[in-house]
């Protein structure tokens, strides 16, 4: 027999928007995913063949049918109507009033949600539905579970308005009940997909112990983000006195949205924070802008920071991108942040670059200016710079031709006496490769033109023109042998590159963006010590390298690898830089490096310069790793520069028991002996709860004064957190 009968369904969103914190497109954005249960999506029945979606299906173990009055179902009572499933142990329907009641493990799966109930009243007429003593479950597309909850009764008026009393939500797994949300009443609007909570609780721990309370919540029933205040935050500092952040996000479209943060200093004022988010089909992008008005402690100075981030895409090889920084004084990273990086910023990049390219060709225009706090000096900038680049594809796979060019205009903003103009550069390469798998040759010419066109240039004339060639040659040779019984490889691998540059004058030539290169062993096959156009090395040179690798036969891992090299110099190098003298030195100091495995959990890495005419290490960096499988880990690296840097970097994580692990980290200027920056913490981590409490002590900018922090987290994964900071 079949029957047209609704139990009531919950609608999916109701339980949804208690999750209003889960999401990253909603009200409360956070980047953490739901903790995934060991629960699938229940059935409740065996769904008949041939079931078509709109038709209705009934069957119970027992059955006295009425054609007025009531009718009594008992005994597995299942109805499927419109693809949605029901059970319950007993139903009597009432064919005047059309409303059916349901007894004894009442359930309802749709296709998301899944609720179970002792008892339930469906009105098939009016769809007024009312579940008490109500649990449920959400699941994902893939069927698994997303978030779960209990609510002591379910109402549903129609399609218009859903209400929830005394109910809970979480998305931890079942056996792990870490924290959950509980609400007196939650009123769900269907047709303005808008939800409103009264009287909303955030509960810990198996004691369910409040720690936060919300009066009020509103919230959006879909995936669409709505406008309303998000999570404030709480500060406590020497440098900003009693602090409080309360952000107002502005929900403007779907493809973009404003958030407003007045955050309230005691010994600054208030401090404005804006950020614009945009994204289209071709155009995404960030805005931020951060202003505080009279700050009180510097008398009444206006500060402000600022951050453009931005793409276009014209197409798959065509685009427009804007990265700009900026900030009012050179003390504001200083005041605002909390660690010795972001507080020592002193030079912000301002750039508009777009880029285009074909198939053997790309082209790239760009303007550049900078900001440099300190006041040192006044970088040049770039009014235009236009690049191109020709990679031709030749028959011959084994011969490499290339052609790069660049127009650039170099400009001062402050300093109206320096040298400007304009510098046109061309760089034609051709190089054929002989290899095969024990060797490989490989020959180069390469032919650089460079015209300068020049206002007031004190060193020489406006007017200068630069042609060199380069000669090179980069060879190598493997060998190779087995140990241990076949299962380890050790290669042997002397490499040879040699290069030649004439030497020619460039002493009258400008220096804009040019710098002479640390040495370290890769500068070992370059063909210039300089970064940048203004300079081109003279070179007479051999390079000589020498490296061995231990391999893995089974798995073709890289076990250990050593290399050590040095640069024969065959003449002086005339061309420096300006105030430097040339460079008379016949070799270069040994470059070394080397990394390996000490065990399963060690490793080992270094790199270092060794002055051999003086048996002593110029400058080198030494690391060591380690981590096991019980989740520990070390990581410590030294550093040194000979008269000028002693530095020790350590950092630690280690659990100590159960969910509970000891963070840290330590930074030592052993030179001047003195803390850089260093911190302890403890953290506490579930699948769904994370909490953490650490103590930060770090060198401000101006190196002589520490700031000391204490920093509390709260993270809730699917719901969001808090950090109030002293």
């Amino acid at each position: 027999m079949q029957k047209t009968m609704t139990i009531i369904h919950p609608n999916f969103y109701l339980i949804l928007s208690l999750g209003l914190l889960a999401s990253p497109s909603i009200l409360w954005a956070v980047e953490w995913q739901s903790c995934k249960a060991s629960v699938n999506k229940p059935v409740i029945a065996s769904l008949p063949e041939n079931l078509q979606a709109e038709d209705t299906y009934l069957e119970a173990d027992k059955a006295l049918l009425s054609k007025v009055g009531e009718s009594q179902l008992w005994g597995n009572v299942f109805i499927v109507n419109d693809g949605k499933q029901y059970f319950a142990d007993k139903i009597i329907y009432n064919r005047n009033t059309e409303i059916a009641k349901a007894k004894g493990h009442v359930k309802s799966l749709t296709k998301h949600l899944y609720v179970s109930s002792k008892e339930a009243t469906f009105n098939l007429k009016t769809q007024n539905n009312i579940a008490t003593d109500a649990s449920y479950q959400i699941f994902e597309d893939n069927g698994d579970l997303n978030s779960r909850g209990t609510s002591q009764s379910i109402h549903q008026l129609g399609d218009k308005f859903t209400y929830l009393n005394n109910t809970t939500y979480s998305t931890c797994p079942i056996d792990q009940t870490s924290w959950y949300l509980s609400s007196s009443t939650i009123k769900l609007n269907h047709e303005k997909e808008v939800g409103t909570a009264r009287n909303v609780t955030l509960r810990v721990s198996k004691k369910n112990m409040p720690v936060f309370y919300f009066p009020y919540l509103s919230f959006p029933l879909t995936n669409e983000r709505k406008s309303g205040f998000l999570l404030p935050s709480y500060t406590n500092s020497g440098k900003l006195g009693i602090g409080i952040s309360i952000p107002y996000y502005f929900n403007l479209a779907p493809n973009y949205d404003y958030t407003l943060t007045p955050n309230f200093y005691s010994k600054r004022g208030i401090k404005y924070d804006n950020t614009l988010r945009y994204l289209t089909p071709k155009h995404n992008g960030v805005l931020n802008y951060e202003v505080l008005f009279n700050d009180n402690k510097r008398s009444a100075e206006n500060r402000h920071y600022y951050n453009i981030r931005h793409l276009t895409q014209f197409s798959d090889r065509t685009k427009l991108s804007i990265d700009a920084e900026g900030a009012s004084d050179v003390n504001y990273f200083d005041d605002f942040s909390d660690n010795l990086k972001a507080s020592s910023r002193t030079i912000f990049e301002r750039r508009i670059e777009a880029q285009t390219s074909g198939d053997h060709w790309n082209l790239m225009g760009r303007l550049q200016d900078f900001q440099l706090l300190d006041g040192t000096s006044d970088p040049y900038r770039r009014l235009p710079q236009i690049v191109f680049n020709y990679d031709p594809d030749i028959s011959n796979n084994s011969t490499d031709l290339s052609v790069s060019s660049e127009l650039v205009y170099f400009d001062k903003k402050k300093q109206t006496s320096a040298t400007t103009g304009s510098r046109f550069d061309v760089n034609a390469s051709v190089s054929k490769n002989f290899s095969s798998l024990s060797y490989f040759l490989k020959p180069s010419l390469r032919l650089r033109y460079t015209q300068y066109n020049l206002n007031n240039n004190p060193p020489g004339k406006n007017k200068i023109t630069r042609t060199l060639p380069t000669f090179s040659v980069d060879s190598g040779i493997f060998f190779e042998r087995d140990f241990a019984n076949g299962k380890k490889v050790q290669t042997l691998e002397p490499r040879l590159f040699y290069t030649h540059t004439p030497y020619t004058d460039q002493d009258d030539i400008p220096i804009f963006d040019t710098s002479e290169n640390s040495f370290r062993y890769d500068q070992l096959f370059s063909e210039s010590r300089f970064s940048g156009k203004d300079r081109i090395e003279d070179t007479n040179r051999l390079s000589a390298s020498l490296t061995s690798r231990i391999l893995d036969q089974a798995t073709g891992n890289e076990l250990f690898t050593a290399s050590v090299g040095q640069i024969f110099h065959f003449n002086n190098r005339n061309v420096t830089l300006p105030g430097n003298n040339s460079k008379t030195n016949p070799r270069s100091e040994l470059a070394l490096e080397f990394s390996g495995n000490l065990n399963e959990n060690i490793t080992v890495s270094s790199t270092s310069l060794w002055k051999a005419d003086a048996s002593h290490i110029l400058s080198g960096q030494l690391r060591l790793n380690y981590q096991d499988d019980k989740s520990r880990s070390v990581n410590s690296t030294y550093r040194y520069r000979q008269d000028s840097l002693k530095q020790l970097d350590l950092d630690f994580s280690v659990p100590v028991k159960n969910n509970w692990r000891l963070t840290g980290g330590w930074n030592q200027d052993l030179l001047n002996q003195r803390t850089l920056e260093n911190n302890l913490g403890i953290e506490y981590t579930t699948c769904c709860i994370r909490s953490r409490i650490s103590a930060k002590k770090y060198l401000t900018s101006d190196n002589n004064t520490y700031d000391n922090a204490i920093f509390m987290e709260v993270s809730f994964k699917g719901l969001g957190s808090f950090t109030p900071i002293q």
